[in-house]
């Protein structure tokens, strides 16, 4: 995801891609999931420390990562952006091949880390990790919630489109954008978790697990909107 936000600033659409983010959420593209932690390299090594990986269990997720790379790269050089997507699902289908092969106690860690880093996400991702069927079976939502978080949603969605629509074509807006779009999509996850009754909280906080010292915001820092590839900002950098 990085290095397709990388060419997109490039070409000048930075406020463009995260409307799209937002609006589309194409899986292959977008979405943060398991193969994104184990093969993502900011992240990769954490990852694979925290869920105590043995050393052919690391040789078999480097070999789909730098698989992954290079594809990437080629796309790239290319220009075949439509080819990022494919690329990143197979990965992603390659990993899961992997993880079939995990612990149990991995891979329910590997779990709880890509719900903790879908959660992260200041672009929706907390939103949508609630509209998941499996996590809406595991947390036993009833119809209320379910329909609750359809419309909490797609409202959201539709002011985060208003909002990024403004602010298109002047980087200090999108800048500012960004703020407010993550601001909106927190309040709106923390509605959600609000109409959670003692049981589902329970079952939520199993879910998640124990927080990681993991930096999740590293997959979400993209240049260009003030923050360096570690997360610093750019002007607190250069003084």
């Amino acid at each position: 995801m990085r290095n397709l936000v990388k060419v997109l600033l490039t070409a000048g659409l930075a406020v463009a891609f995260v409307s799209l983010v937002l609006a589309q959420r194409q899986p292959g593209l977008f979405q943060v999931t398991e193969g994104t932690l184990l093969t993502n390299k900011d992240i990769q090594k954490d990852v694979e420390k925290e869920l105590k990986l043995t050393d052919a269990q690391k040789e078999k997720i480097a070999k789909i990562s730098d698989k992954m790379n290079e594809d990437l790269k080629k796309a790239r050089e290319d220009k075949d952006f439509q080819a990022i997507g494919k690329i990143r699902e197979d990965a992603n289908k390659a990993v899961a091949e992997v993880v079939k092969d995990f612990k149990p106690e991995q891979a329910k860690r590997l779990k709880q880390l890509t719900l903790q880093a879908q959660m992260a996400s200041p672009f929706g991702g907390a939103l949508q990790v609630f509209t998941n069927e499996d996590v809406q079976r595991d947390l036993k939502l009833d119809k209320k919630q379910t329909e609750m978080i359809a419309k909490t949603v797609e409202d959201t969605r539709k002011d985060t489109k208003e909002i990024f629509d403004a602010a298109k074509g002047d980087k200090e807006k999108g800048a500012a954008a960004r703020e407010k779009v993550a601001e909106m999509n927190k309040k709106a996850a923390d509605q959600i978790m609000g109409t959670f009754t003692d049981d589902q909280k329970k079952l939520w906080k199993d879910m998640l697990g124990e927080k990681s010292d993991i930096k999740f915001d590293a997959l979400y820092q993209f240049g260009g909107f003030g923050k360096d590839k570690g997360g610093k900002d750019k002007k607190k950098k250069d003084n």
